[in-house]
C-alpha cells in the first residue's frame, strides 16, 4: 500500500529538463550539413571561404557539440580570423603599422626584436586575441599611445597572430624586475631628470623612465630595430647622440629640440640607461 501511494506522488511531479543552450533550436534534419559531418556551426552561420577548410580552421571552437558553450568554446571572431587566411589584406596592413611604428624597439615578434617589454610571439599563444586588442587600445605605463583607430588595432592583432605562427618561435619574455620609482628628486636617474620631461624609455636595469609624451620613445635606440632617424635615415649610436644633444638644429634645422648640455660623468650615466 505504501509503495503504491509512492508510486502516486512521482506520478504527480512533472520532469523537468535542464539543458544548456543550443546554437541551433532544432535537431538537424537528413541529409544536412551537420548530419554529413560539417558540424553543427552552418546551422546558424552562413559559409564562407569554403576553400580555406572547416569553421574550426579559422574560428576554433567545437563543431561537433550543439551546446552553444562547448561549441563556441575558445571561439575567434571574424574580426580576428583574418590571420588564418593566406596573405589577407587585414594581416599586410598590421605587418605595416608594426614596422612604421617600430614595435619591434621594444617587442619581441615574429622570432625578431627586442625583449624590453612582453614577447608578442608569447602573447600570442597565452592570450585571447581580445585580450590582445585591449592592450593596444588601453597602452600599459612605458608603452606610447599610438592612438590607434579600430581598424588598425584589429589589423595590428592579425598581424600578430600571423607572424607569430609563421615564425614558430615559443621563448618567453626574460624574467623583468619590479622598479619602484623614487619621489626623492636628488636620487632620480639622469634620463627622468634631463629627458624625461619630454621623452619616455624602457630601460632593463631602470624600467620605464620619463612621463613625456610630445618626443620620441627612445626605447631601444641603439639597436637595429629603432627607426633610422639620425640624419639622412642613419642609426644612431653613441657619438651621434652626444652630436645631437650638442646642437640638435646643426643635425636637423628645424628641430624642435634645445641643446642639452651633459658633462662626461653625466652622459655616461645616461649612455648606460639607454644600452641597457
Amino acid at each position: 500500500m505504501a509503495s503504491y501511494i509512492v508510486s502516486l506522488i512521482l506520478l504527480a511531479i512533472p520532469i523537468i529538463s535542464i539543458q544548456a543552450p543550443y546554437c541551433a533550436t532544432a535537431a538537424s534534419p537528413p541529409g544536412s550539413a551537420a548530419s554529413r559531418g560539417d558540424g553543427s556551426c552552418v546551422n546558424c552561420h552562413m559559409r564562407h571561404y569554403e576553400k580555406s577548410g572547416g569553421c574550426v580552421s579559422c574560428h576554433n571552437g567545437n563543431p561537433f557539440s550543439e551546446r552553444m558553450n562547448i561549441a563556441h568554446y575558445r571561439l575567434i571572431s571574424g574580426k580576428f580570423a583574418h590571420f588564418r587566411i593566406e596573405r589577407d589584406k587585414t594581416v599586410i596592413e598590421g605587418e605595416r603599422l608594426t614596422n612604421i611604428h617600430a614595435c619591434r624597439r621594444c617587442h619581441h615578434i615574429g622570432g625578431s626584436g627586442n625583449f624590453l617589454a612582453s614577447s608578442l610571439d608569447s602573447a600570442a599563444i597565452a592570450k585571447t586575441p581580445e585580450e590582445i586588442y585591449e592592450a593596444i587600445k588601453r597602452p600599459a605605463s612605458g608603452m606610447p599611445d599610438f592612438r590607434f583607430g579600430e581598424s588598425q588595432i584589429i589589423a595590428l592583432v592579425n598581424s600578430i597572430e600571423a607572424v607569430a605562427a609563421r615564425s614558430g618561435d615559443k621563448r618567453a619574455s626574460p624574467p623583468f624586475s619590479l622598479i619602484f620609482k623614487t619621489l626623492d628628486k636628488k636620487k632620480r636617474d639622469i634620463f627622468t631628470s634631463r629627458c624625461g620631461g619630454c621623452h619616455k624609455a624602457i630601460s632593463r636595469k631602470k624600467g620605464a623612465l620619463g612621463n613625456g609624451i610630445t618626443a620620441p620613445n627612445l626605447s631601444g635606440i641603439f639597436t637595429r630595430h629603432y627607426p633610422a632617424s639620425f640624419s639622412n635615415s642613419g642609426k644612431w649610436s653613441g657619438k651621434r647622440l652626444k652630436e645631437w644633444l650638442g646642437n640638435p638644429r646643426k643635425i636637423r634645422p628645424m628641430a624642435k629640440m634645445q641643446p642639452v648640455f651633459l658633462d662626461d660623468e653625466e652622459f655616461r650615466e645616461l649612455m648606460e640607461v639607454l644600452e641597457n
